[in-house]
């Protein structure tokens, strides 16, 4: 489903990531950072596709921090702008809180992983729930 989902600072420090098959995306969080954050335009866009992938992001900017999430553009799927901010507000109001800095620079990264395990089980759920049931088609 995802490739690729991660936590950056607006600085291009790595906090938390997860790769969900081998990864070669790193071309396209380059290109992302290159063409849409260095350059400003991350409020006028949602999403970012390069050759056959797309990214997409949320900004949280009073802390600089950007969460992105890599998928298939032929998946087409549905309600990861939801996932994007329940991951958002569970990393600001949980994990960032408790992030150990001493003059800006990051000392220990965080442990993130159960908690997105169980963000992803209710998006899961709650993406299968808004998507309703599927019903067979007549042949009429």
């Amino acid at each position: 489903m995802f490739e690729y989902i991660c936590i950056f600072t607006t600085g291009g420090v790595v906090l938390w990531y997860r790769a969900f098959c081998e990864l070669k995306q790193f071309e396209m969080l380059n290109m992302f950072i290159k063409n849409i954050l260095l350059e400003e335009k991350a409020g006028a866009k949602t999403q970012f596709n390069y050759q056959d992938c797309v990214l997409k992001w949320r900004v949280q900017n009073d802390m600089n921090l950007v969460f992105a999430v890599i998928y298939k553009e032929i998946l087409q799927l549905a309600f990861v702008e939801e996932l994007l901010d329940m991951i958002r507000f569970e990393f600001v109001t949980k994990v960032y809180p408790t992030l150990p800095v001493h003059g800006g620079v990051y000392l220990s990264l965080p442990g993130f992983d159960q908690t997105f395990n169980g963000i992803m089980a209710h998006w899961e759920a709650k993406s299968k729930q808004l998507s309703g049931p599927k019903t067979m088609r007549t042949f009429d």
